[in-house]
Formats: structure tokens, sequence, C-alpha cells
């Protein structure tokens, strides 16, 4: 088994309200791959339904923090800034944060740099939904 697979058996415990299993299945997803953002969220959801809120804050952390990284891997993108990733269920996470690119991108290369950014973190992380928010910045008007 992989941890896709795992992944997906500790989403089937944490919707049916077996938190112990649900992290069991989790960790072994994470032992096999510790950039698995969706099990990250679902261990956290799983130790939040367990009332174990400071372990949780450290799941959801790491998995924003792999939507971050990745987000930044992309070229063009010059930081990310309010990253927030929610789980929705099993094997789905939604998230949403701004990119900065440089002032005076043109519009179109802004959008291609937005859906590279959407599309390789759905890819490497599994995020079902992400919503991405262009944000320019520096100034393009200096002159000498």
């Amino acid at each position: 088994m992989n941890s896709e697979e795992m992944t997906t058996r500790g989403s089937i415990r944490l919707e049916i309200g077996k938190n112990e299993e649900a992290i069991m299945y989790f960790d072994l997803a994470l032992k096999m791959d510790p950039n698995n953002a969706i099990a990250w969220g679902g261990k956290g959801t799983a130790l939040v339904n367990l009332g174990k809120y400071g372990e949780a804050m450290e799941c959801f952390d790491k998995a924003i923090n792999i939507d971050s990284t990745t987000a930044r891997s992309v070229e063009g993108v010059l930081g990310v800034l309010d990253l927030k990733a929610k789980y929705v269920g099993p094997n789905i996470i939604h998230t949403g944060f701004h990119i900065e690119i440089a002032r005076g991108t043109p519009i179109e290369e802004a959008d291609r740099i937005a859906h590279e950014v959407e599309a390789r973190v759905s890819r490497e992380t599994g995020c079902q939904h992400c919503i991405i928010h262009v944000d320019p910045v520096g100034d393009s008007s200096k002159q000498g």
C-alpha cells in the first residue's frame, strides 16, 4: 500500500468518528510521504476531535507549509501570504492564499503564474480547491 491508500483509509475512519484509528492510518501515510498535506490535515482534524488542539495546530501548520513551499517553487512568485487550508472531508483540502509577483507584470503573465501555482499545489498536495490571489509588489516606476 502507498501513502494515498493509507490517507484514504484514515479519511474513512475520520468520517465515521474513529479518530484514533484515523490517526494511525495518517501516521502510516506520513511515514511513506512526509509531504502529504492531506494526511497532515486529516490527522489535525482527528486530533481536534480528540481535544488535542496543540498537536492539531502543528499538523495544520505542516499542511500549510507544504502548500506554501510548493507555491514558492513557481517562477515569478516572490512571496506567499495569508495561506489558509481547511480539511473538508475524505481526501479533500481547500486552500487559499495570496502570491506576490513583480509590479508591472502583464496581466496574462500574472494569470499564467496563478494557474501554474494552482495546478502545482493541486498536483503535489492533493488539494481539491485552490484560490490564488495575485498581489503586485515592488516599484516598477523607479527612475534613475
